[in-house]
């Protein structure tokens, strides 16, 4: 398993990356859009009251925004538990499928599994008709 720690090394720089570099750009850049999305609704809910008169849908349209771009800022701004809720939630239903540990469940176990599972499954052959079982190569 060693052989293949590389595989963990580089998720583990690669969420250090995300952690370090892209989440403060990505809030950053998340919130200007929020706020750039919420000025365009502004200007098109307001020009839709000026030609039909309709205060109710300027009302009821802008409300749907705002709650839109509420739960998009929370969204924004808890993404970091998000992700790790839903890493944690995969990682759990991996260990239930697989009946492993979650100390197995890394790049460089996935990888050693699969290897075993090749070298098991590679003395076997395809039956000879579809619908009966696998035959071992004799």
């Amino acid at each position: 398993m060693l052989e293949f720690q590389f595989l963990n090394d580089t998720l583990a720089s690669f969420l250090q990356a995300i952690e370090n570099v892209w989440k403060p750009i990505f809030l950053t850049g998340g919130i200007n859009i929020l706020l750039t999305i919420g000025g365009i609704a502004l200007a098109i809910y307001s020009l839709n009251l000026l030609a039909t008169q309709d205060v109710a849908g300027f009302i009821l349209g802008l409300m749907y925004t705002f709650i839109s771009l509420a739960v998009l800022h929370e969204v924004f701004l808890y993404s970091d538990q998000l992700a790790t809720s839903i890493l944690n939630m995969f990682l759990q239903w991996g260990q239930q499928v697989s009946g492993m540990s979650p100390n197995v469940l890394t790049p460089s176990g996935i990888l050693v599994s699969g290897y075993q599972l090749a070298r098991a499954s590679s003395g076997m052959r395809p039956a000879a008709h579809p619908g009966s079982t696998r035959q071992p190569r004799r």
